[in-house]
């Protein structure tokens, strides 16, 4: 987790994308993300990304982490 995420003052929007395999890739719902971020009009996105299975509890991946440091404002995708 990155350390400006807990000093911060301006709100920012987060997108959290997740993939089972190797052979899978986010690339393409990072784009998604991307456009769907300017159409909104919301600032910079920040991407998390892991390789991990479903089957894991979400209290066990980078979503956790992710979810507690979101303050007033944020965005997460």
């Amino acid at each position: 987790m990155s350390e400006k995420l807990g000093n911060r003052t301006e709100p920012m929007a987060f997108s959290y994308l997740r993939v089972s395999t190797d052979g899978q890739d986010t690339e393409k719902n990072k784009t998604k993300v991307r456009a769907y971020v300017n159409e909104m009009g919301f600032p910079k996105v920040e991407f998390f990304e892991e390789k991990i299975s479903g089957k894991i509890p979400w209290k066990k991946r980078q979503i956790k982490d992710l979810i507690d440091t979101l303050q007033e404002g944020d965005k997460l995708i």
